[in-house]
């Protein structure tokens, strides 16, 4: 098997969690209805599917552009605190690269 470079990687972990936040939205609204506003599990699931398929969905091969574009569109799709702070996260990320 090849080596695998930094954003082919990146696209698995985003893939990862997009379905591992989906699975558990409920459960994280559940939680969030405890605490806050109960929108925790909608924040996540569709900030990160929407930050997948953005990745996804372009050319770009660059490690750092690839965070960048993810973090836009996450910030874009949930314009939440938490989605916010999350897609800034990301946008961040590509500068320690």
């Amino acid at each position: 098997m090849g080596e695998r470079n930094g954003s082919s990687i990146y696209y698995d972990y985003l893939n990862e969690l997009t379905i591992i936040m989906t699975e558990k939205k409920e459960y994280l609204i559940e939680l969030d209805s405890k605490v806050g506003d109960g929108d925790l599990g909608l924040t996540m699931s569709e900030g990160f599917k929407a930050a997948y398929e953005a990745i996804r969905s372009s050319k770009e091969k660059d490690l750092g552009k690839l965070l960048f574009i993810a973090g836009k569109a996450m910030s874009s799709a949930v314009p939440s605190t938490m989605g916010t702070s999350d897609g800034l996260r990301l946008y961040a990320g590509r500068k320690s690269i």
